[in-house]
């Protein structure tokens, strides 16, 4: 059952680059527009950080970027222990595989689809 814990989240300064409003507790990246995030599409990318709310394009976009937060789980599922990398196309967290960024540790197991509590590892992204 995740749920959320301490950390830092950014909340007035960046906002939705795309209609976000469905991608609530996914991966989301800084994009080349100025404070502007959009959801993580390419496998094993950098990551700002998990999204809090469901924010259409243009609108505040809350985004947990160190500490403990819920986050969607992509193909295969993941076991707690297990380093977190993004899914291609997505926005989950899948387990890392090779070289990709590690952007979360799960704290709990969780099936595809479902929500996990993980800690994320800030990346530069």
């Amino acid at each position: 059952m995740a749920t959320s814990g301490t950390g830092l989240e950014e909340g007035g300064n960046l906002t939705a680059n795309s209609d976000l409003s469905s991608s609530q507790y996914y991966a989301v990246k800084q994009t080349s527009t100025d404070r502007a995030v959009d959801l993580a599409s390419t496998g094993g990318e950098a990551i700002t950080g998990i999204l809090l709310n469901n924010p259409k394009a243009g609108e505040s976009a809350i985004v947990k970027y160190v500490g403990f937060t819920p986050a969607v789980i992509g193909t295969g599922g993941v076991a707690a222990g297990q380093a977190l990398m993004t899914e291609a196309s997505t926005g989950k967290l899948v387990t890392q595989t090779s070289t990709n960024a590690k952007v979360a540790v799960a704290i709990e197991s969780a099936n595809a689809g479902e929500l996990a509590l993980v800690r994320l590892v800030p990346t530069a992204g």
